[in-house]
């Protein structure tokens, strides 16, 4: 619902009328959309997107790529150090502040996720700051390289039959000429069209489930997007930070910078009966942003925009006949609290495509229960994403209620604000608060790298989210160990293929036959890399023995001889078995 003018981004190689067929129609073109084109691509299938919006909103949403998102991107080829030099550096993004404004008192600080040396040794990619439009610029460009991607804007989705091979037939209208429509013959269609994704509107056998203990109300909020240097007031204070919560007597609100020289994001909560987006004039939101910085700062109004959140997640990710798979938002959504929704989502795709490419190409004897483990692996990630998300959005609320009124007495103290917050009994406070209801929004490294796609996992206690120990167990993501400065145990895994690894072990095989389709398998032997000596240890290879990781670097199982690996991929490929021992 924007309200001031955003700042478009027009590709006129994205203006073309789309084909009439395809392996693969994506429906949308945002990260979780546009990552999954590439993907398809590395895969040697072609793809069209289409995307009702012509233009790119101008307001930045998500704002921090984690660890397991950049792990994902590595592997794929995407230059994730030149991702790394569009955003924010270590230094600006390091810290969330909590502030009596920009320029008051500072309530306290907590590292924003980890991105210090010490997380290196649990993945080579620690989390960083870029505005989700970047991101978008970045994966479009991307996959229009390939050659195999075609992006259509201006088109919307319609609905869907089915032709005499099975394909689906989707129907689709051209935004700026509702007259014009085609119809777009497809094998898969991938859902990735947001929230209020009309593809999964349009699938009856779908809805949405609700994780257990969350609340199901609707949550509203405020972003006002501008663009200014706020970089001099920052450098005053020397409280540089990704994220800063600006507490007032009059409002509490966020403060969201992507870029201290240019781009940030202020949000606050708001009640939509009493506040309507169109009261956020420009005159308006100048007052709530004047109150966060303080007064002599240069910037522009760029827009605003009112939304909500309300953690929801799709009962099932794909329909019926198993041709249409939802993934990102459309898939779930969650509470911005942590940062977790668009990172799901491209480890949605990063488990989908791959299955994908193998039924295209014949790989798999048995589609149906092979494509279903997509929804049996996911969804109870976004289950626990989703709470973690709901959780985190009530306690700040929490730490906001309790800082709020702080502040207001702070204004009422006789020595004086400043004095009042370094008394013991009101540092102890903030910092009860701080540590209670905040650091689980920034420390979450136990979602982001621990989950587990493994049937039992339903089934255990909840850990804390940070709680993030490498683990070899069967569907857990491949521990990441240095194998030289620059390269990681996880390069081992290329997409596309599985990959056994071992060390010194009997492994020659290449090729496995299931059920008279070929699975291509790479071999690494690791014996002699004394680097490898602990991690060794740690993904229990003993002699004779090795480790089966399928093409999303996620482990299928412990082996002891080809025979196992055949059994492996068999009950993999044809039961739909999740794991194996």
């Amino acid at each position: 619902m924007p309200y001031f003018t955003p700042l478009p981004t027009r590709d006129e190689r994205c203006f073309t009328r789309p084909p009439a067929e395809a392996p693969v129609l994506i429906v949308g073109a945002g990260p979780a959309g546009l990552f999954a084109a590439y993907l398809l691509a590395k895969q040697a299938l072609r793809t069209v997107i289409v995307e009702r919006h012509t233009v790119r909103l101008g307001q930045p949403k998500a704002h921090a790529i984690n660890p397991r998102s950049l792990e994902i991107f590595r592997q794929c080829g995407l230059d994730t150090q030149k991702l790394r030099a569009l955003g924010s550096s270590a230094e600006d993004a390091f810290w969330v502040r909590f502030m009596c404004g920009l320029r008051g008192t500072a309530l306290g600080a907590l590292p924003y996720e980890r991105q210090d040396e010490a997380v290196k040794q649990l993945t080579p990619e620690p989390l960083f700051n870029i505005p989700q439009p970047v991101l978008e610029s970045f994966l479009q460009e991307a996959a229009l390289e390939t050659g195999l991607v075609t992006i259509h804007r201006g088109w919307k989705w319609e609905e869907a039959s089915s032709d005499a091979r099975g394909w689906k037939l989707s129907l689709v209208r051209s935004v700026a000429e509702p007259k014009d429509s085609l119809e777009i013959a497809s094998m898969f269609i991938i859902a990735a069209d947001g929230v209020e994704s009309t593809v999964r509107a349009k699938s009856p056998s779908i809805h949405w489930d609700f994780p257990a203990g969350a609340l199901t109300q609707k949550n509203f909020y405020c972003s006002i997007h501008a663009h200014g240097n706020i970089r001099p007031v920052i450098s005053s204070t020397g409280n540089f930070a990704q994220l800063y919560f600006c507490v007032h007597p009059e409002h509490r609100s966020g403060l969201i910078v992507y870029d201290l020289s240019g781009s940030w994001v202020h949000t606050r909560a708001i009640d939509p009966e009493t506040e309507d987006v169109k009261a956020f004039t420009e005159e308006k939101c100048r007052q709530l942003i004047d109150e966060c910085l303080g007064p002599g700062v240069d910037y522009t109004v760029q827009s605003a925009n009112m939304w909500y959140t309300w953690p929801r997640v799709a009962s099932a990710y794909h329909t019926d006949d198993l041709r249409t798979f939802l993934t990102g938002d459309a898939a779930h959504a969650f509470p911005p609290q942590g940062g977790l929704g668009v990172n799901t989502g491209l480890a949605d795709v990063h488990n989908l495509v791959w299955k994908l490419g193998y039924v295209i190409d014949g790989k798999v004897p048995n589609p149906q229960a092979f494509l279903k483990s997509y929804t049996l692996e996911r969804k109870p990630v976004a289950m626990a994403n989703a709470l973690q998300s709901a959780t985190n959005e009530k306690k700040w609320k929490d730490f906001i209620a309790l800082s709020g009124d702080l502040v207001t007495a702070s204004a009422e103290y006789e020595k004086g604000a400043h004095e009042f917050f370094q008394e013991q009994h009101v540092k102890e406070a903030l910092d009860g608060s701080i540590a209670e209801n905040c650091k689980p929004h920034f420390d979450s490294l136990g979602l982001q790298l621990g989950y587990v796609y493994e049937e039992s996992m339903a089934t255990e206690p909840p850990r804390e989210c940070w709680d993030y120990t490498p683990s070899s167990r069967h569907g857990a993501r491949l521990p990441h160990a240095w194998t030289d400065s620059n390269s990681s145990t996880l390069d081992f895994i290329p997409y596309n293929n599985f990959c056994l690894i071992h060390a010194g072990g009997p492994f020659k095989q290449r090729q496995y036959q299931v059920e008279g389709s070929t699975v291509e398998v790479e071999i690494v032997d690791i014996a002699g890399k004394a680097e490898l000596s602990g991690w060794v240890d740690l993904i229990r290879l003993y002699k004779d023995t090795a480790i089966l990781v399928r093409p999303d670097q996620h482990i299928l199982g412990h082996v002891n001889s080809d025979g196992h690996v055949q059994a492996l991929l068999q009950g993999y490929f044809c039961g739909g078995k999740r794991a194996g021992s």
